[in-house]
Order: C-alpha cells, then structure tokens, then sequence
C-alpha cells in the first residue's frame, strides 16, 4: 500500500515537467534514489501524455466537417460504443434539414463493428413508431465507412429533463409509461435493445420522449444479429445491465425490463438500486454477483424529495408501499419472477395512478378492499351514512312498534280490568 501511495505521489510530482532530461532528473530525486520507483512512474506519465495525445486527435477527428452522402456535418453530438454522431445539414442546397450522423468510430475498427452496424441499420428500418428516431437514409463513404442518417432529436436525457423541471413523481410515472410505448413496439417487432439508460431517452421540451440507439439491439428471431453476436463483445453498461447480461446467458424482453426497472428507481428515488455507481468496489462487486436491491423508501434524501417536489416524509410514504412492489418485481434477479412484458409493467404503473390494486402485490380480500375504500372514499362514506341512517331509522321504527304493542296491550289490560269491575257489581 505504502509502495502505490509513493508511486500516486511521484507521478503527480512529474506529471507538469517537460519531458527530458529535466523530468529524469526530478524523478530521481524526488524518490530520493530509488531507480526502480522513478522508472516505474516515468513510464506511468509517458503512458499519460499517449492517452492524452490519442483523446486529442480523436477529438479532432470526430470535429472535422465531412460529407456523408447529402449531408454535412456541424458539430459532434456524441461518440460511445462503437459509433460517433454528429449533427448534421443537409449540403446539396435542395432544402434545410438538420439530421443526426451515425457512423462507426474513429476508434472502432474491424469487420465485427461494421456487421454490428449494419444490423442496427437493419432493425431502424423495421421499427416505425413516433417515440423512436427514425432512420432516413444511410450508406458507404468512398473509404468503405457506413453511415446512417437519422432523425435529430433536440432534447435532454430522461433524468435531466425530470430533474430540472422537478417534476413530482405523478409526473415521472406519467412520462416513464411513455417511455414503455416504443420499447414495447421493438418487442412486438422481436428486437431488444440492451442498452436502455437515460441517455438513450432524448425528452423534447414538449415532454415527448424519444428512443435512440439501437447499436447493441439483439434480433430475437431471423438472422439479423449473425456473426455480430457471435464475434463481437457484448458492449453493455454496467449501471443499467441485467443479471443476464453480466453472466452471458440468453437474452429476452426481460433484459430491457430489467433495465427500465434502473431506471425507474433512479427516476423516483434519484439513487441508484444497488448501492453507489460512483463506488468502483460496489460496481466489481455488482459484476461479480447480484446484490439486493435496496428499499426504496430508504435510499431518497432530502436532497432527492425538493428535487421531485414533495418532502421527504411524503415521498418516503409514496415509496414504501406499492410502488416498492412494482420496483421489486421489475428488478427481479430472476427473469420469471419480472413482468412478462413491458405492456404488463406500463399497466401496473397506471394501477398504482389510478389508485387500483397493482398486481406486483400478493392478492387479498383486504388489500383490495382498502383500495377500493381508498380510492372511492367519499361515494363509499355517503353510502356508509345512507346505510347507518337506514338501519337506525329501521331500529327506531322497530323499536316504536315494540313500544305501541307493549302500549295496546296495558290498555288492554286495563280494559279487561274494568270490564271484570263493572261486571262484579252489576251482579251485586
């Protein structure tokens, strides 16, 4: 420990002296002699300038204007994966577009990536729906580099945009069914998408959300996926990832479930299920085996409650209860234990909004019960007072009768009374 605490020391000692002799000289002496520790943090520092360098030119590769068919690009939007995007207009002077540019990375190379890229190109073309960007064009430079022309979609990702808005959390779960409604339309279509986080979920400033990139999406059926899949690594992110991704096993609509339940919790909770992402300990420790998810109600803050305008006391109630079960059952180490389809998730959620009985709980009379109460309160109290009234009117009634029998029947006796009085002393 002590010998890695040295080496953090004299590398950041080195880091700002120009190479050469200069810098040579001050890593000997400042590890007062050691040679092996100076060349040892030398090489860490000649490795840091190369990565550094490399970052750079990447960067300005990926910022050089290019042509890709029709279209110029603007400015990159982002690079990750396995592809770069760029914003990009339209340069044939035929009419004003802005579109979105994918193509395969700087970085990326070799004919696994391209395969890859074109099965995402494949799937795009199969997929019509409005909350998924659509594909417009695509080809081949003259390098032999696909491209596909996208749809631009000017928006924040799903968290930010809820977040800057402090949006309650109503409103998140109104907003999160939306985000169901174009990865159920893969499903249908037998594609999953694997790679479902916020920033995949562009939202406009209208609040209609959209789905991007479909680079990692597997075809569950037909040969779309081929030799990508079988030779190419599983590119994933570890934050959002199933059980199934992490131990290579079989993928299915539930891998996206899985996914969506992440980011649902985050959504409502601003945490994240499983402990610290920022921690790389827990993130190894989530790779190595799965680890429970952490009660919702107990992982917001303060911080998290202003966020979603609520306070914490409220929100932590709100979490507690059924929609910890919904997060539960979506977040379910086991497949078969998760709903059975993105619609089944989206439906629940609508229960919990609707006030109605979600079915991540166990059945019971009371449970139910207590919704219905819940959620009809009032035509369920004014039939209550009816019922009572009548039943007291009807007491009241019954007891008035039992009252008028008991009062004919003293008369009566009184009567017969007289009558044995009169008759004794007429017969005297």
């Amino acid at each position: 420990r002590n010998e890695i605490t040295k080496l953090e020391s004299l590398f950041h000692a080195l880091v700002d002296i120009p190479q050469g002799a200069e810098r040579d000289a001050a890593a000997i002496r400042l590890s007062d002699g050691d040679a092996d520790l100076a060349r040892r943090a030398l090489a860490l520092v000649d490795s840091d300038e190369k990565a550094e360098a490399a970052n750079h030119a990447a960067r300005q590769a990926l910022s050089a204007p290019r042509i890709y068919g029709n279209y110029r690009t603007i400015r990159p939007l982002g690079s990750g994966g396995m592809g770069a995007v760029y914003l990009a207009e339209r340069a044939d002077g035929q009419f004003q577009q802005k579109v979105a540019v994918k193509v395969v990375a700087p970085y990326a190379a070799g004919e696994a990536f391209r395969e890859r890229f074109l099965t995402e190109r494949q799937i795009l073309a199969g997929l019509s729906h409005p909350n998924i960007a659509k594909l417009l064009d695509g080809g081949v430079t003259p390098d032999g580099t696909p491209y596909l022309v996208l749809e631009y979609v000017d928006g924040q990702p799903l968290d930010q945009y809820c977040d800057i808005r402090k949006m309650g959390i109503r409103a998140r779960l109104e907003l999160f069914r939306k985000v169901c409604e174009p990865i159920a339309e893969a499903h249908r279509n037998l594609v999953v998408h694997r790679d479902l986080k916020p920033s995949n979920v562009l939202v406009t400033a209208d609040g209609h959300p959209m789905l991007l990139d479909f680079g990692t999406a597997k075809l569950l059926a037909g040969n779309g996926d081929g030799a990508a899949t079988a030779t190419i690594s599983p590119m994933l992110t570890l934050r959002y990832s199933s059980p199934e991704q992490r131990s290579r096993s079989a993928i299915t609509t539930s891998t996206d479930i899985f996914s969506l339940g992440v980011i649902l919790y985050e959504l409502l909770t601003g945490a994240w299920p499983f402990g610290d992402p920022s921690s790389p300990q827990q993130m190894l420790e989530r790779f190595a085996r799965e680890t429970p998810m952490t009660a919702p109600h107990t992982a917001v803050t303060e911080e998290a409650s202003l966020t979603r305008s609520s306070n914490l006391r409220s929100l932590r109630s709100s979490l507690g209860g059924d929609l910890g079960s919904v997060l539960a059952k979506t977040l379910a180490p086991v497949r078969e234990h998760r709903y059975e389809s993105v619609q089944a998730l989206s439906a629940d959620v609508g229960n919990w909004l609707a006030g109605l009985p979600v079915t991540a709980k166990p059945p019971s009379f009371s449970y139910r019960a207590a919704k219905f109460f819940r959620r009809r309160w009032l035509p369920a109290v004014a039939a209550t007072v009816f019922v009572l009234g009548l039943l007291a009117s009807t007491l009241f009634a019954v007891y008035e009768a039992k009252l008028a029998r008991a009062e004919a029947l003293k008369a009566e006796k009184v009567n017969q009374f007289l009558n044995d009085m009169l008759s004794s002393a007429g017969e005297q």
